[in-house]
């Protein structure tokens, strides 16, 4: 008998995604154990090397026709049992691949790739650390040279070599103090410092009555050891996050861990920081702006049990904690927690499946929960736990709409009202600060032509370019090309073009005009892609050295400024009128969000939004801050349409480079779907479509959509899963790719 591994390989595409048998080597049976991560022969020949993870061993008696595993990774590298049951999860409710899963829940620093040499391939690391020399003092010499004697005094502990040369002491003073045995020299790994110029908060926690209440209720929910589930619903400036830092606290006492997801990295430092403050190093993070270098270490460091709590956007959701005691999912509606691309999961579905395996409690927060949520709350499925008041009793700020087709009869264009002018003009003579929200970004966002009409598109995708006055160039906002210098004439016709329309570029330009003393900071996607640029920019505003922020959704959720009185939201009404059965539930969100920025501290709040139609009832609501009564017409509109929570909503999406191949290939696939449902009719579902998606190209690839309403439970996934195979045995994926997401607002 002969152990044998049962292996995952990557590069497999869904309808070959199987497990494939090899011999485990001698020099290897000790090494490799279930989740161990392999490469392996595959393919005719054994010309390729493929990664891959074992999910099985067994002895094997007649093993001739078998190949041998190459190398094997390390033990440290191997994935716990914890993580080999998310592999699975994600396989069988999202349909991606045992590889696609793994690389979802391993950083990228912590895998490994494949290596040639003359023998046969090896594994190395993807990311190979880097090292420095550390000097440390050795036996005190009887004579030192004056440059020995400043190096021996640097020496009060020990140091890199990079600290010391900073200091003017160079590397051969070194080499020659530790050639006369002064100084000891030691290899170490570079450290790389993230979050470490945290302030220390000594100070004890002061909970009001009613923040006391819920923390009273959360932690004993937390105690009984059990799987819980509940829904922490407060206004904004409730005081959530001294709630959240409670529950950690008392999480930490007990011995057991607290995992920490926010929607966005522009609200991770300053959640990282608050944590940071209390809990000092034992804090990890884990989040996409980090380099590769720095997410490996911060995993090794929750690996190595140093972490007691993790915080970070949607990939830390995979974060190796063990003895998870509490996960807190802050600002829960957040679509920032579905991933886009395979695997297509949604963090709370990762959080439950943890929160089960650890009797954890899965804490989802928000001042604007997704209609989802609150009908589980509001069904017993959760818990609810509310805070209707704000922290130290400020009051809501007050809000006002401002009719912008008034603005337009009387004459005025631009982004800003008169109205909202005036507001700004009375901040700035308070010295205090304005956010304005603007969700979109760029200078002018459509350019048409004058003559014939004609609106210039991206020849890659179907949607209008993006003028960006600063640099220059339209740009396409969804493949990232651009044309420069911007065309004065229509290549079609040859007439004059005309850019109308207004983003963020051009508000901050309309700021300058308007109020050339204010000192305005932009925040959207173009001026924060640099590393750290949220953190600074966010730090600086914070110190008050801008005095209007004006920025995309970033600006809308979880900042906290003492001095910011003024919040305005322009552009609002495109969202309003977006398609997607959500389009109600993302307005309600963002505005409530955004209005909840101001008057976070002594200083009453007030906001203004603008908008064609006044008399919305969802702007309304925003403006009241009324979400019981959104919730009520919402649940209704929800429950008629049937919608979720009523259904569930999965999108079987369709892409290829020819548009009559992939509408070819979204019709046969609703075919087979329908044969697969007609022999099991206990299975609920409505096929609507297939259709163009509302984007139809991206990438010079044409997109069509099935929209499913269903139930999702492993019967539906059954027949799914039928059904891919079908369209394999027709070797349609060679031609028109598919995907399956159960966790889009079917606004693709």
């Amino acid at each position: 008998m002969q152990l044998t591994a049962l292996v995952a390989v990557s590069g497999a595409t869904y309808h070959f995604d199987r497990l494939y048998s090899y011999t485990v080597p001698a020099h290897l049976e000790n090494i490799i154990k279930t989740g161990s991560m392999v490469l392996v022969p595959f393919g005719r020949g054994n010309a390729k090397a493929r990664m891959g993870v074992v999910l099985g061993l067994e002895e094997t008696e007649n093993t001739s026709k078998l190949k041998a595993i190459y190398d094997a990774a390390p033990e440290n590298a191997r994935l716990t049992g914890e993580l080999l049951e998310l592999v699975y999860f994600l396989k069988e409710h999202t349909f991606c691949t045992y590889y696609d899963a793994v690389r979802a829940i391993i950083p990228y620093g912590a895998q490994y790739k494949a290596m040639n040499s003359a023998a046969q391939p090896y594994l190395q690391k993807q990311i190979v650390r880097s090292t420095e020399n550390f000097y440390s003092r050795a036996a005190m010499p009887e004579k030192l040279t004056a440059k020995q004697q400043i190096a021996w005094d640097a020496l009060t502990e020990e140091k890199s070599a990079q600290m010391l040369e900073q200091s003017g002491i160079s590397q051969d003073i070194l080499k020659r103090m530790c050639q006369k045995g002064i100084l000891t020299r030691e290899e170490k790994d570079k450290s790389l410092l993230i979050y470490d110029n945290y302030a220390r908060i000594d100070e004890e926690i002061t909970l009001s009555n009613e923040q006391q209440a819920a923390f009273k209720k959360l932690g004993a929910l937390m105690q009984t050891k059990k799987p819980q589930a509940a829904l922490l619903h407060g206004v904004t400036s409730s005081g959530k996050t001294l709630v959240f830092i409670s529950l950690i606290k008392k999480c930490v006492s007990e011995g057991r861990r607290a995992l920490v997801l926010v929607p966005e990295i522009s609200l991770t430092p300053q959640m990282i920081y608050r944590l940071k403050g209390y809990f000092g190093d034992r804090v990890a993070v884990q989040h996409s702006a980090l380099s590769n270098t720095e997410r490996l270490l911060q995993w090794q460091q929750i690996q190595n049990g140093e972490a007691d709590i993790v915080v970070g956007t949607r990939s830390a959701v995979f974060a190796p904690l063990e003895n998870i005691g509490v996960i807190i999912i802050d600002e829960e509606q957040e679509h920032t927690y579905h991933s886009e691309n395979s695997p297509r999961y949604s963090a709370h579905d990762i959080s439950k499946k943890r929160a089960v395996t650890h009797n954890a409690l899965l804490l989802l927060a928000s001042a604007t929960p997704s209609t989802e949520s609150y009908y589980a709350a509001k069904t017993a499925r959760y818990q609810l736990v509310e805070l209707k008041n704000r922290y130290n009793s400020m009051p809501l700020p007050k809000v006002e709409l401002v009719d912008m087709r008034t603005e337009l009869a009387e004459g005025r264009t631009g982004s800003i009202s008169a109205r909202l002018a005036e507001e700004i003009q009375k901040n700035l003579d308070a010295q205090q600060q304005t956010i304005l929200l603007l969700n979109r970004r760029g200078y002018k966002t459509v350019g048409m032509c004058t003559g014939c009409g004609e609106t210039l598109k991206c020849d890659s995708c179907s949607v209008p370019m993006v003028y960006h006055k600063a640099e220059n160039r339209l740009l396409c906002h969804y493949c990232g090309k651009a044309i420069s210098p911007v065309p004065e004439f229509c290549p079609k016709c040859g007439e004059k073009m005309k850019y109308t329309g207004f983003g963020t570029q051009r508000v901050e330009e309309e700021l300058a005009e308007k109020f050339p003393s204010a000192r305005v900071l932009r925040m959207d996607a173009d001026t924060t892609s640099r590393k750290n640029s949220h953190e600074e920019l966010l730090a600086r505003f914070a110190r008050g050295e801008y005095d209007i922020m004006i920025g995309t959704q970033m600006v809308a959720k979880g900042l906290d400024f003492e001095k910011v009185s003024l919040v305005g939201v322009l552009g609002i009404d495109q969202l309003l009128f977006a398609q997607g059965y959500k389009a109600f539930e993302n307005v309600f969100s963002l505005v409530t969000q955004v209005v909840g920025r101001g008057g976070r501290a002594s200083i009453a709040g007030r906001a203004l939004i603008q908008t064609v139609d006044v008399n919305h009832p969802v702007l309304n609501l925003a403006a009241k801050q009324d979400y019981k009564s959104f919730y009520e017409q919402e649940i209704s509109f929800r429950k008629l349409n049937l919608y979720p929570p009523f259904c569930a909503i999965c999108i079987v999406g369709f892409s290829g480079a020819k548009d009559d191949e992939a509408m070819k290939a979204a019709h046969s696939f609703a075919n087979m779907l329908k044969s697969h449902a007609t022999e099991n009719k206990n299975i609920p579902l409505r096929i609507l479509g297939p259709a163009p998606m509302n984007v139809q190209m991206v990438k010079d690839l044409y997109r069509y959509k099935l929209t499913l309403k269903c139930r999702n439970d492993a019967a539906f996934r059954g027949i799914i899963s039928d059904a891919l195979a079908d369209y394999s045995k027709e070797g349609l994926p060679s031609r028109v790719s598919i995907f399956i997401d159960f966790n889009s607002d079917a606004d693709i």
